[in-house]
């Protein structure tokens, strides 16, 4: 029997005649991997306080966001933590609350453990996940705590926990509020503040294994972080026209020294410069890419937090501007579409469209809109899937039901629909 197809972000290689070929974004996941933090045994004896209106917020217990925007709630189970290493611990916690806004909990599992000599500690994002809705990209790898706040609802198990973070029970921590170490000592809240940052996306899947760099966590799928990763030609390491994957380029541009993290608000919040990345000449597993480089955002600096090692003395309560800037770009402040895709349908008729659109910002009024191309599956062929050619029509906003909407007559028993949503912020 012949089928309407109403298609949701699909594109096909070839449709000719009654030939054709579609590929549907469907969701995934796939594990993650530790970023490993080492001591720096240099006595740097530095200090950054938390943002001031982070500061207020936490003391007055109000928030920094608008009304009607959750902030981050994380909820932390603690393996064998000694009780002054859960408050601190849970001061890095608060600092993160304020400063994210999410809808679904965020669940942490913190280990208490012998990590090895020089290990500070360590944080992965325990899944990462692919085409939910609500992804501003498609076929590309999200950390889960990001994943969920972007599509507005849990999308593991509710036994399973989004970060996974371990910390040395063999360092001599300082656990105090007042930022003054004892000589010797490394601050608590400042490496946790760090690893939290890794478990909630400042973290992606390059690697190198020899001669040979790659990514994608064993698939071939690049994680968000990676596809800002430019080097100091504007050339994207996930461009496989000029870095196969995996390929001794690629692996040479992981060792270059000259990488860097090449979004939108993270340059224009720099003065114009993309942020460089920390990229040694000996790739460092698990350090290297994913960290901010340390001889350009020394200790003590405002951006220095998300650097490859912590110091003695070095007490740091602000990520700063450049990775509040990164997470906005990877979708931490973001605006997101949540549209379950509409199934093919048998018979001709009215057909509604509809979603629900989350915002962290402001909603520019009447931007929001349905884009859409109706084809002949007897007659249509490549040339007619011209998207700059769809007819545009508004999508109108129920405040009962929260969901944008607008309904379409499909005449045509025979015909495949190709659509999009939109809005602007």
């Amino acid at each position: 029997m012949k089928r309407i197809t109403l298609s949701f972000l699909i594109l096909f290689a070839a449709l000719s005649g009654r030939a054709q070929q579609e590929f549907k974004f469907k969701l995934e996941s796939i594990k993650g991997h530790e970023v490993i933090c080492p001591a720096n045994h240099m006595d740097v004896n530095t200090y950054r306080g938390m943002p001031e209106k982070v500061k207020q917020a936490i003391q007055n217990k109000g928030q920094l966001r608008p009304s009607g925007v959750k902030k981050a709630t994380f909820v932390v189970d603690y393996i064998g933590f000694p009780d002054n290493a859960k408050a601190s611990f849970q001061r890095a916690v608060d600092i993160w609350s304020e400063l994210l806004s999410s809808d679904v909990n965020i669940y942490v599992i913190a280990l208490w453990q012998q990590l090895g000599p020089n290990v500070l500690g360590s944080a992965s994002a325990a899944t990462f996940y692919r085409n939910f809705s609500g992804a501003q990209k498609v076929n590309t790898w999200y950390p889960i705590a990001l994943a969920e706040k972007m599509s507005g609802t849990d999308l593991n198990s509710p036994n399973d926990y989004d970060i996974v973070a371990r910390f040395s029970s063999d360092v001599n921590w300082y656990y105090g509020t007042s930022g003054n170490p004892a000589v010797g000592q490394f601050d608590f809240t400042s490496v946790v503040l760090h690893e939290l940052c890794h478990g909630l996306g400042f973290v992606g899947s390059m690697d190198v294994e020899g001669t040979q760099g790659s990514y994608g966590l064993g698939s071939s799928i690049p994680v968000v972080f990676d596809t800002y990763i430019e080097n100091d030609k504007n050339q994207v390491l996930v461009d496989t026209l000029l870095f196969p994957n995996p390929s001794t380029k690629l692996r040479n541009e992981l060792i270059s020294e000259n990488l860097f993290f090449n979004s939108p608000i993270a340059v224009k919040g720099n003065n114009g410069e993309a942020p460089r990345l920390y990229a040694p000449t000996i790739f460092d597993a698990g350090s290297s890419v994913f960290h901010l480089d340390d001889n350009t955002y020394s200790a003590g600096t405002e951006n220095s937090l998300m650097t490859p090692s912590a110091g003695l003395r070095e007490v740091n309560y602000d990520p700063g501007p450049i990775v509040m800037n990164m997470f906005a770009d990877m979708g931490w402040k973001s605006t997101s579409i949540l549209h379950t895709p509409i199934k093919d349908m048998e018979t001709a008729g009215l057909v509604t469209f509809e979603t629900i659109i989350r915002t962290d910002t402001t909603l520019k009024n009447g931007t929001a809109k349905l884009h859409y191309l109706i084809l002949d599956t007897e007659t249509a062929t490549a040339a007619d899937l011209d998207l700059t050619k769809a007819t545009v029509v508004d999508l109108n906003y129920n405040a009962a039901t929260g969901k944008y909407s607008t309904d379409l007559n499909i005449t045509d028993p025979t015909s495949v629909v190709i659509y999009y949503l939109s809005v602007s912020d």
